[in-house]
């Protein structure tokens, strides 16, 4: 289900840019592939308004440079429709995250990155659930006040030197947090 921040921190939007990266189909998925080719391999994931919003792309270009690795991400929709910008906020805020208990059951035990926007819940708690696992000393949280949620997606202004502060922090995080755990 998705969370109450997600559907109140403001309209999404989509600048322009396609981004640097491109669109491949490999075994009947959409990939957004972007970076070198050569070295590490990043999956990342989109938000709910899916893989073709430019500030998304953005930032899957600016993490494959940064941690100079290739950067896959994949359509969770599956050529379905993303969540339309034109329905947001959804009435039903139930139908809204269905489609992620579906597609991101995880099995594996690794280290995760926490990076909410002030207006996320606080994840320290679920930080602390992860006390005892073995990979925990690898975890990364990192809080950034002063944006909103989706800061580094389709709610992100690039254009706000603020922002695109976070933007390029979260990126720098990231692609340490990749590295450190490749």
């Amino acid at each position: 289900m998705a969370t109450e921040v997600c559907c109140s921190s403001g309209s999404p939007s989509n600048n322009s840019n396609s981004g640097s990266g491109s669109i491949v189909t490999d075994s009947g998925v959409r990939n957004y592939i972007t970076g070198s080719g050569k070295g590490r391999g990043l999956v990342l994931i989109h938000d709910i308004f899916g893989l073709d919003i430019g500030q998304t792309r953005q930032f899957a270009d600016d993490l494959a440079a940064k941690a100079e690795a290739t950067v896959v991400m994949p359509d969770l929709f599956h050529g379905g429709e993303a969540w339309s910008l034109a329905r947001f906020p959804p009435p039903d805020k139930t139908e809204f995250g269905n489609w992620l208990s579906t597609t991101a059951n995880a099995d594996k035990a690794m280290p995760i990155a926490l990076l909410p926007a002030s207006d996320d819940p606080d994840m320290q708690k679920l930080l602390e659930e992860l006390r005892d696992q073995p990979f925990y000393s690898r975890c990364v949280h990192r809080r950034y006040d002063g944006v909103s949620h989706g800061f580094c997606a389709a709610r992100g202004d690039r254009n706000d030197a603020k922002q695109m502060e976070k933007i390029l922090d979260a990126r720098d995080t990231l692609a340490k947090f990749f590295i450190d755990n490749a």
